[in-house]
């Protein structure tokens, strides 16, 4: 059975919103939480998000990040092609090539949404994998952040560049995939499966070696400065380690 003080420790956060009483059920213990979960919320917020934008432009992420993450662990090559023409004017197209230059698909990279396409960010297969066939992929990434007005520089927040590389990832996993049956091309095995590779490459995305990459400063080129990564970086820890002990008390209080 698990512990009768995880209950009141969760109605205590949830208690004002659903209308459960935690251990004692004063308005006290929920002003004395709403006191820690405000402090906690502050320590969380990115104060560095407006002196990272200005060095995280779109270009230099499709154009050099996203290739690296592609190169360095996986041999894969990535060149910007005008050929076949992109769907879209915002859209990039480029070629992926393994070893020794063997064509593996063919990426169309969109960042902006269009009027008749759907919101989110997602990765798709227009065209399947098959060996049998001898079908090569093609692979579309939409990451639809918001487009700036004509003549404005174009920025990604931390959320949009975390997004940015973890579609991609699911394009890493699904384009080499090389399946044998018909059902199981792309990303369409069991959900676990392709979230690990997308999420491996959030992380990659966020390597030194990237960033050094990709993220130069607007106009200037200079590179990134060191402080807001280090502290964009604790505080990704200090949201893990609180998420992770939150599902480890939800999954006791199931039990």
């Amino acid at each position: 059975m698990a512990d009768p003080g995880i209950y009141g420790g969760l109605a205590a956060r949830y208690g004002r919103r659903s209308g459960i009483e935690g251990e004692g059920g004063g308005g006290g213990r929920h002003q004395a939480n709403d006191s820690r979960g405000g402090r906690a919320r502050k320590q969380q917020q990115d104060p560095d998000e407006n002196k990272r934008k200005p060095h995280l432009e779109p270009n230099n992420a499709l154009g050099s990040g996203v290739p690296h993450t592609a190169g360095e662990p996986y041999g894969v090559t990535m060149r910007r092609r005008t050929d076949p023409p992109a769907r879209h004017p915002n859209a990039m197209t480029f070629g992926m090539f393994g070893c020794p230059a063997d064509p593996l698909a063919i990426p169309p990279l969109g960042p902006y949404p269009r009027a008749r396409g759907r919101g989110g960010a997602r990765m798709t297969f227009p065209v399947h994998q098959s060996p049998p066939l001898c079908q090569k992929p093609v692979a579309h990434d939409a990451l639809n952040i918001w487009k700036p007005a004509e003549g404005t520089p174009d920025f990604l927040g931390r959320n949009d560049g975390t997004t940015l590389f973890h579609e991609f990832g699911h394009g890493l996993h699904g384009i080499p995939s090389n399946p044998k049956h018909s059902t199981l091309p792309g990303t369409n095995p069991a959900r676990d499966l392709p979230e690990f590779p997308s999420q491996n490459n959030e992380h990659w995305g966020a390597h030194d070696a990237v960033l050094g990459n990709c993220a130069l400063r607007y106009e200037k080129k200079g590179p990134i400065p060191r402080a807001p990564v280090d502290r964009t970086k604790a505080a990704g820890a200090r949201r893990a380690r609180f998420h992770t002990t939150e599902v480890a008390r939800a999954a006791q209080l199931d039990l």
